[in-house]
């Protein structure tokens, strides 16, 4: 005949009886308050922080030399071009701005006293890339009465591809996933740009899904023909089939444009046409 024994160790105020362990009704025992103060002795003083930014994108269509002969007259063609936009925006009071179709192949560590400078590369074919900038020197806040700044520390490099770049940003109160897009035009099919923006949310991943984000974007749809509380009718030009993934992408992520809303935008709006 096999047995099966239990070894029973004994504590305080439990027992065991007829093969059962008997557990008292209530705790027996009280926390010392040397263990768990009943008080903060010392009080955390309050923080105020204010945050505002100003953000610009565009695309340059190039920052490589050589670009075309009245470009190469006028002087502004390679990091001349480069400098005048970094100029540029400094003046304008630009604290992050998003370049698309930088077309740099080579990307060459260059610093700036201005702005903290984030590239991504072109294609094989010399088509694409993009610049994240981030200013050095224009306060972008203040936490009690002293201003910050973006450093070099500020950012980390989540995807750098052709015609994707993803930084995310942690300062002193101020964290964001900044993208900048150059997505695929509409005369790509509706399979490309679903992929496109499937990639896009991918490459964020899911820790940073919750992020407060900016996108800074060269989209290549007409919106606003079927307006909600992300997109407006603001001087749209209605809405074709492939600018869905685009909307489906705001959606998922939660991002707001305030140019298709009369009471943010200022100015005409225009829909650029290639000469094709």
């Amino acid at each position: 005949m096999e047995w099966a024994w239990l070894l029973f160790t004994a504590l305080s105020d439990v027992d065991f009886e007829d093969g059962h362990l008997k557990f008292p009704v209530k705790p027996s025992t009280r926390p010392f308050t040397q263990v768990i103060p009943l008080a903060v002795e010392e009080s955390v003083g309050e923080v105020s922080s204010k945050v505002g930014s100003k953000v610009a994108t565009c695309n340059v269509l190039t920052l490589r030399g050589g670009a075309t002969p009245a470009v190469d007259f006028c002087g502004i063609a390679g990091p001349a071009r480069q400098d005048w936009i970094l100029e540029t925006s400094h003046q304008s009071g630009i604290h992050i701005f998003g370049l698309q179709g930088s077309r740099l192949k080579k990307l060459v560590r260059h610093g700036d006293s201005r702005y903290v400078l984030i590239k991504s590369p072109a294609n094989m074919q010399g088509h694409f890339g993009a610049m994240i900038g981030l200013s050095k020197t224009l306060p972008r806040g203040e936490t009690n009465g002293q201003s910050f700044f973006f450093t070099e520390g500020s950012c980390k490099i989540s995807t750098a591809q052709p015609r994707l770049l993803i930084v995310r940003i942690r300062t002193t109160a101020l964290k964001c996933v900044l993208i900048v897009a150059h997505a695929p035009h509409s005369g790509a099919t509706l399979a490309e740009i679903e992929e496109y923006w499937a990639g896009a949310t991918n490459s964020i991943g899911k820790t940073y899904r919750m992020w407060p984000k900016i996108l800074l974007t060269d989209a290549n749809y007409r919106i606003g023909g079927h307006p909600e509380e992300r997109v407006g009718s603001w001087q749209s030009e209605g809405m074709h089939e492939k600018s869905q993934p685009f909307v489906d992408f705001l959606a998922i992520h939660d991002i707001f444009l305030p140019s298709t809303f009369e009471r943010c935008h200022a100015g005409e709006r225009g829909t650029w046409l290639h000469a094709w």
